[in-house]
């Protein structure tokens, strides 16, 4: 395994604890940014170039409060888009160009509770999808294009209850994956092609509950990768090539606990990112 380095991005107030974590790299502006819930609400955006300052932005505040959050990065459009899961159960698009206001809209709302949010892009359709964990066990997908109706799939029913998701799409293969992540440590990985059917694979199982997870492609190396936080305060990279089989190393433990993980590659460095909101307000970004 690479080398792993460690860096503290920004830290928040212990009170106003990390609720949700979502990282991604805006290729256009050579740009890692990282979406942040908070527990009063808050919603930022915490975003660099490498070597460079940190910097932090206010994107929104719910009064309602946040469950999860969810981040990607729109190629086509040049669009930045962060997803919040409320307490009130509403699916939230929050969605800007660099220097532009933020524009906000209501997806779609749920029956049952959030319990976990991801968000990716699939480029090669022009659809943007948001990967929903509902607290009846429901994995969820929605999805729309820009300017056009969204559409909601209920995609697997996952019995031993989820406590976070990972979505990310596979431009190789054409193919999308849902990443679930269980309270009794099972990781499990929902996949299919557009207009085909659901396949889905256990991954592997923790001995430690699971309480966050993120998912992203390599292009460079052809890999699928989560990265996973438990309750033990352990953060772990799970990896595989299609067909292979499922690889797993630690890259650290923050004896302060993980609320929750993002995760994303930096194709212009070929570097890959995990990023952990800690239980005393870190922001830590780990990178190899």
């Amino acid at each position: 395994m690479a080398t792993v380095s460690q860096d503290t991005l920004v830290q928040f107030p212990r009170d106003n604890a990390i609720i949700g974590v979502a990282g991604y790299y805006v290729s256009n502006e050579g740009t890692q940014h990282v979406i942040v819930g908070l527990r009063d609400g808050t919603l930022t955006e915490v975003y660099w170039r490498s070597g460079q300052g940190v910097h932090q932005n206010t994107l929104a505040t719910f009064p309602t409060g946040i469950v999860d959050v969810g981040g990607y990065f729109n190629s086509d459009e040049g669009s930045q888009h962060a997803i919040v899961g409320t307490r009130n159960n509403e699916l939230i698009e929050l969605y800007w160009q660099s220097g532009q206001g933020i524009h906000q809209n209501v997806l779609t709302s749920f029956s049952n509770n959030i319990v976990g949010v991801a968000g990716y892009y699939v480029t090669t359709e022009g659809t943007q999808h948001v990967i929903v964990g509902t607290s009846n066990d429901a994995l969820n997908e929605v999805y729309w294009r820009s300017g056009q109706g969204v559409q909601q799939d209920v995609l697997a029913a996952i019995p031993t209850g989820i406590a976070d998701v990972g979505g990310y799409f596979n431009p190789a293969e054409g193919s999308q994956h849902a990443i679930v992540g269980t309270s009794d440590g099972t990781l499990t990985e929902v996949y299919w092609l557009s207009g085909q059917g659901i396949h889905q694979n256990t991954l592997t199982r923790f001995t430690s509950s699971i309480v966050g997870i993120a998912g992203y492609y390599v292009t460079t190396e052809g890999t699928q990768h989560v990265i996973v936080g438990d309750s033990n305060g352990v953060l772990t990279e799970v990896y595989w090539r299609s067909g292979q089989s499922v690889q797993q190393d630690t890259l650290t433990t923050f004896s302060n606990g993980i609320a929750d993980v993002g995760g994303y590659f930096n194709p212009g460095e070929g570097t890959q990112h995990a990023i952990a909101g800690i239980h005393d307000g870190s922001l830590v970004e780990v990178y190899w």
